[in-house]
């Protein structure tokens, strides 16, 4: 087995099912290889564009992730990931259908993220779409459906980018209204103890956030750590 960097491996290959869509994909996004520290295979979905995908509603694109999914787990992969947390309400009927584990979803961290925090803290959400995260995905990961959300500005210059508008894009752009939905999330919110990211391509403005808010922040790569340390445990010295 090679990584995704052509090297040859012998540990769990990670299978990543990507949405159909184009933009800059900035370290630590799960699009872009260098993010991984471990054999990954990719599968890009037909038609799961960003709009789709953020507003989805019904089982429309659960075949077709399926479908993409069973073919990774026949290339080699031994886990399933995904980009972009709004699958978490495909995440029971992910589960239901596949041969490998599956992780749909920065979101699942949510129950537990708050299970370790002190009495009266609330875990916090930042999503790609305010307007359309909500009990669906929330309950397909067993998180409470009343957690705090914010979602990254409805006419921002980062949600403009992920449809693809390039001309209004930047690193530093998509930064400063990471932090801005961070900040407008604890104001809003008094009693967040932790955020967690829903949108995958938060991931390289993680660490702006927490030194913004000065909390524990999650995503979907903190969750892929633990997700793969489970299929690839260690042996420790003098065992």
């Amino acid at each position: 087995m090679r990584d995704n960097e052509g090297r040859q491996s012998d540990g769990p290959t990670l299978g990543v099912l990507m949405l159909d869509n184009s933009f800059e994909r900035y370290a630590g996004d799960l699009g872009n290889p260098i993010t991984f520290r471990t054999p990954v295979l990719y599968a890009k979905v037909p038609g799961a564009t960003t709009d789709a995908i953020t507003t989805i509603k019904d089982d429309a694109f659960l075949e077709p992730f399926v479908a993409a999914a069973l073919d990774l787990v026949a290339r080699g992969a031994d886990g399933i990931i995904t980009s972009c947390g709004f699958l978490a309400i495909y995440q029971r009927a992910f589960a239901a259908r596949l041969p490998v584990p599956v992780a749909s979803s920065a979101l699942l961290q949510v129950p537990l993220v708050e299970a370790t925090l002190p009495a009266g803290k609330r875990v916090g959400v930042i999503t790609f779409n305010a307007q359309s995260l909500g009990v669906p995905h929330l309950a397909g990961v067993g998180a409470r459906i009343d957690t705090p959300i914010a979602g990254l500005k409805h006419d921002g210059r980062f949600r403009r980018a992920l449809h693809g508008d390039a001309s209004v894009d930047g690193y530093d752009i998509r930064e400063a209204e990471a932090v801005e939905a961070a900040e407008r999330l604890v104001a809003d919110f008094p009693g967040i103890g932790a955020i967690v990211l829903e949108c995958t391509n938060l991931v390289p403005h993680a660490k702006a956030i927490q030194m913004a808010v000065k909390l524990p922040v999650y995503d979907v790569m903190t969750l892929v750590d633990w997700f793969y340390a489970g299929l690839a445990q260690r042996r420790w010295p003098g065992t």
